[in-house]
């Protein structure tokens, strides 16, 4: 199978790299990049291009930018290539659209970066509610707070480690998780939409030596990312670190716990692959 990337950064690079590891048969046949120099170097067997037209080559697209990527995606389904994408925001606003078309669009890397949370979703139905801590930019600032740091110095700490982009607003201001909240209640097959997310910043919460966590829910047709305080009975106070989990709840079956990493190159191009292979085997 002929398929490309779109973006080369740590999470195409990622799943690139379990592609080799793991002897996955398909043939690359274009990377889109921006700056094609800056990677031939390390990658020179690589087909590099900055021309959007080389994709129309590929029977599926990998794709993994933090910038707007709809031009891409719809490309690619105007050309009848499949997709695969860690691009939250792409699939939190274009969801309806993108999930109608014959050709796949799938976007398991987008929600806990890789840990099977949609396909759960995917092969089950009658979600009532969702709680959970999606995002382990924050859940990491306020695990340091809790062990006594300033706010600052945990956000200063977590940039240096690259856990924090330099512009870290749509982590902090809570955007990035009620992306993802969004993406599991409409995959979930709940009518919601982004106006309805109540969101509370954690730059609010400065206090120190407390158990904060950032809540993901929807709870009763309520959307909301707030920062809660939490008991240390709670299921998710022993959360800490970059760490995320999603507790669902169904009409039939009750409640479901998934935990799994809120980052990482290789964990999120593992949702990347396992994406590839569910198109690869016709799934």
């Amino acid at each position: 199978m002929k398929i490309g990337f779109a973006g080369f950064g740590c999470v195409n690079q990622g799943a690139y790299k379990i592609i080799c590891e793991r002897c996955i048969d398909v043939e690359i046949s274009a990377v889109l990049v921006r700056n094609p120099a800056a990677y031939q170097s390390q990658f020179p067997a690589l087909p590099f291009t900055t021309n959007l037209a080389d994709l129309q080559s590929c029977e599926v697209v990998l794709e993994a930018i933090s910038s707007d990527s709809y031009d891409i995606a719809l490309f690619c389904a105007q050309n009848k290539i499949h997709y695969v994408t860690a691009n939250k925001a792409l699939v939190a606003a274009h969801y309806s659209y993108f999930t109608s078309l014959p050709t796949r669009f799938l976007f398991e890397a987008s929600v806990m970066s890789g840990t099977p949370v949609i396909s759960t979703l995917l092969s089950t139905f009658g979600l009532k509610s969702v709680r959970g801590i999606l995002n382990g930019s924050c859940n990491y600032i306020l695990t340091a707070q809790k062990n006594g740091q300033s706010q600052q110095q945990a956000i200063s700490k977590a940039k240096q480690l690259g856990i924090l982009e330099a512009d870290p607003s749509a982590d902090l201001d809570g955007l990035d998780a009620a992306r993802k909240l969004l993406i599991i209640c409409k995959t979930g097959g709940l009518n919601v939409n982004m106006q309805d997310v109540k969101m509370q910043s954690i730059t609010n919460q400065q206090q120190t030596n407390m158990n904060l966590k950032q809540i993901s829910s929807y709870q009763n047709g309520v959307l909301s990312v707030k920062v809660e305080q939490i008991s240390e009975n709670d299921s998710l106070a022993n959360i800490n670190g970059t760490m995320n989990v999603v507790e669902l709840e169904f009409e039939f079956i009750g409640k479901i716990t998934i935990t799994g990493c809120g980052a990482g190159s290789e964990q999120t191009g593992f949702g990347q692959v396992c994406d590839l292979l569910r198109i690869m085997k016709g799934k």
